[in-house]
């Protein structure tokens, strides 16, 4: 038991560790991350503990699961694993038998508890318990052992049905939005007689494992609304008033004529705004139309320069990683006006802010490059 707290705590400890690292969060913007349905396979190591030499009790396993997340916290699965166990008995040797192990697990997304994030993340610990029912068969090694030497009246023959439970922890990493790898660790409690032996207790088995689920099922995402940005009014000069008309004492002149001013032409301008992925500067393809109208409308008011601003938001990577993807973005943006669109370089000035300004309240319309162009 104490074997298993310890492997518990270091789950635990890679857990908040990996919590750390992965202040970054993947932000889809065509579909819903949560709810989802996934399948995987997984493969690792298991031994269950008694009083023989551990380290000759390690035998591989293998799994299938499939399940679904509910809401960003709640999920549920149905998980098969199972391959061969081995037990021991001092001055005799180990013992072989085969088993397969059938669980209904409940997954809580711890970081989604104390991290909540609708838009989902790279890392996701899960916690992981559940009940379900143990098979096992195949114990001729420890029945020709009995056979030889007697050291157990409770040595099992036939097929063995016994309950399981199970606790544990998941760490799983997200590669893209269909797939990610984890690394799981559990600890499943069978009954006493499970490996042919009694001490007072259900024996439990300890399992860890990696593997990939294959997850699909998601909404399309809502529209984001597009940011108002109100001109600036423009300021129109009062007309001049008309000059006095001076009366003669002879001959009335005739009033000099009224000139009307002339009309103000307001200055051609503009503006756009380019949103990125997280950790992109590469321009997404739902923005491109965007940057061709900017670029149309330079072309077509040729007196025109353009001022672009790159941002990055602040509640995701740090102020380095973050002045380095604004400089970036801003600077794939005039390349793209210049190269693609033929928009002359020497119109176009370019500054960056990195995550220093802020200018959405929403923080991830904050990966943004502002562009004006105006008289």
């Amino acid at each position: 038991m104490k074997r298993i707290n310890t492997l518990l705590l270091a789950a635990l400890l890679l857990m908040a560790t990996a919590l750390g690292a992965s202040a970054q969060t993947i932000t889809p913007k065509d579909y819903e991350p949560y709810p989802y349905v996934f399948v995987g396979v997984q493969g690792g190591v298991q031994t269950t503990f008694t009083d023989y030499d551990q380290g000759k009790l390690i035998t591989p396993t293998a799994a299938v699961q499939v399940g679904a997340m509910f809401t960003p916290v709640v999920g549920a699965r149905l998980h098969v694993n199972g391959l061969w166990n081995k037990g021991g008995v001092t001055g005799v040797g180990e013992y072989k038998y085969k088993y397969v192990n059938t669980n209904i697990d409940v997954m809580l997304n711890l970081r989604n508890i104390f991290c909540p994030s609708s838009t989902g993340s790279f890392f996701n610990p899960y916690l992981v318990g559940g009940v379900g029912l143990a098979y096992a068969w195949d114990n001729d090694d420890f029945t020709a052992f009995n056979a030889a030497k007697p050291v157990s009246s409770l040595a099992w023959t036939d097929d063995r049905y016994t309950h399981a439970f199970r606790v544990g922890m998941m760490f799983d990493f997200n590669l893209c939005k269909q797939v990610s790898v984890n690394l799981e660790v559990d600890a499943n409690n069978y009954h006493d007689r499970y490996n042919s032996k009694i001490n007072g207790r259900g024996d439990w088995q300890l399992t860890a494992m990696a593997g990939v689920n294959f997850k699909f099922g998601y909404r399309k995402a809502k529209a984001q609304p597009e940011p108002v940005i109100v001109p600036e009014p423009v300021v129109v000069p009062p007309a001049p008033e008309p000059a006095p008309v001076v009366e003669e004492v002879v001959k009335e002149p005739e009033p000099e004529p009224v000139v009307a001013p002339e009309p103000v032409k307001e200055p051609a301008r503009t503006e756009t705004s380019i949103y990125y992925n997280l950790g992109k500067s590469t321009v997404r393809e739902s923005e491109l139309g965007k940057l061709a109208d900017f670029a149309a409308f330079m072309k077509a008011h040729p007196e025109t320069k353009a001022e672009l601003t790159g941002y990055a938001d602040a509640g995701t990577g740090n102020p380095t990683i973050n002045a380095k993807l604004a400089e970036q973005r801003v600077a794939r943006v005039k390349k793209m006006l210049v190269e693609k669109y033929g928009i002359a370089a020497d119109r176009i000035a370019t500054s960056s802010k990195g995550d220093t300004v802020q200018p959405f309240s929403n923080n991830d319309d904050n990966r943004v490059v502002l562009g004006i162009a105006a008289e």
